[in-house]
């Protein structure tokens, strides 16, 4: 129980002291810190947040390097030691992990799971959605085209267009979309275009729905 609660509690600090150092530094150095880093930084965070390495870390110590007694048993009988080693008169080991550390990563596993099913049905709800509402727009082929080139950007990607005035974005893990809406004027199509592509490369349309 001692270790448990300890990895707990390291699981825990792994996902907060990221965030806190982060919040931190924005506050003593917020002129100097440029929005690039700050969200590359926040991309960091989100992944030593969502993933539990002291879990890790733990689990595989146990199993690659356990730690074998120095009396072996007379009679050949298997025996058992802290629930770690099952070791028999052949000098056979085999590690083991206990049930706690099971039932707690089998829940981070479901937790992880249930998010990401609720999360692509939204996705492929509001996809569905979108798809019904926008209509193509090969108008910026061209300029689209050339700015993908600038950018290094070998990803097919295609440009709709919304009869709304929300605020154009991105979408789309495979095949992303720009969505072009009345807020964007002509005279400001390309800066948003570039704006949007530098999301599509950054891949931040992913981050956001672990988010």
């Amino acid at each position: 129980m001692p270790l448990l609660i300890s990895l707990l509690t390291t699981m825990t600090a792994c996902g907060t002291i990221p965030f806190l150092i982060y919040f931190m530094l924005t506050r003593l150095f917020d002129s100097s810190i440029c929005a690039a880093l700050r969200y590359r930084i926040l991309k960091l965070c989100l992944i030593f947040y969502l993933i539990p390495f002291p879990l890790f870390k733990h689990l595989t110590l146990r199993l690659v390097f356990p730690n074998t007694p120095d009396n072996l048993p007379a009679d050949g009988a298997p025996i058992y030691l802290d629930q770690t080693i099952v070791q028999d008169g052949n000098h056979f080991f085999i590690a083991s992990i206990p049930d706690a550390h099971k039932a707690l990563l089998a829940v981070w596993m479901i937790l992880i799971s249930s998010l990401m099913i609720h999360q692509l049905y939204l996705y492929f709800r509001f996809r569905k959605q979108m798809n019904l509402t926008c209509t193509p727009y090969t108008k910026y082929h061209a300029l689209m085209k050339e700015l993908c080139s600038n950018l290094h950007i070998s990803r097919k990607i295609s440009i709709l267009f919304s009869d709304s005035e929300a605020s154009p974005y991105t979408c789309g893990f495979f095949r992303p979309v720009i969505v072009l809406t009345h807020a964007v004027p002509k005279s400001g199509i390309k800066i948003v275009l570039l704006h949007e592509l530098h999301h599509i490369k950054s891949h931040d349309f992913s981050y956001v729905c672990l988010a």
